[in-house]
């Protein structure tokens, strides 16, 4: 009885799957992890890989400014704060924006400065992420995290993507990964 938002939503945590964890696609793997936030422990030195360990039911995450993120995790039983500047969020993952407060946060009135839409293009550029980047899909997936993973999976690196892998080459497009 759910709608075509709580679908993509179902998606994409089987795209999260196969492509942080899956071994069988290592080529996917390398460059997933870092684009969803699922390499927060590498990046940062957190002790988590990514911000699934915030809470669900408060808000754990803030933006002091464009480019830093202030956290209050509680992972395994202990509780994690800091603030890490600078932060880029990069694309987000399917439970949290790039601006995301908490778990499922659509509504986040924070700006913050991601190189999401210029994912390993070479250039280092930035652009400012809001709500309105995805507001306009809410109208298309209304429910669960629609609206942001219609944006998030239109910046995954597809045919012709300007990303480029570890060697300098054209990334390949990601899709295929994903349905063949």
């Amino acid at each position: 009885m759910r709608g075509v938002g709580c679908y993509l939503e179902s998606l994409s945590h089987g795209m999260e799957s196969t492509g942080a964890w899956s071994p069988s696609i290592p080529y996917l793997s390398r460059y997933f992890t870092n684009f969803a936030g699922f390499d927060l422990d590498t990046r940062y030195g957190l002790p988590f890989d990514s911000w699934y360990a915030s809470y669900y039911d408060r808000y754990s995450l803030s933006y002091p400014t464009a480019t830093s993120v202030s956290y209050l995790v509680n992972y395994y039983g202990r509780t994690y704060t800091g603030t890490i500047n600078p932060y880029d969020p990069i694309c987000g993952n399917v439970h949290i924006a790039p601006n995301g407060r908490k778990h499922y946060d659509l509504d986040s009135p924070y700006t913050v400065r991601t190189s999401c839409t210029h994912y390993r293009d070479g250039s280092g550029q930035t652009d400012l992420f809001s709500r309105s980047d995805f507001e306009s899909y809410l109208n298309l997936a209304p429910d669960c995290m629609g609206g942001f993973l219609v944006w998030w999976r239109q910046n995954m690196p597809g045919l012709n993507n300007m990303a480029l892998d570890d060697d300098d080459n054209p990334m390949l497009n990601w899709w295929p990964f994903l349905f063949y």
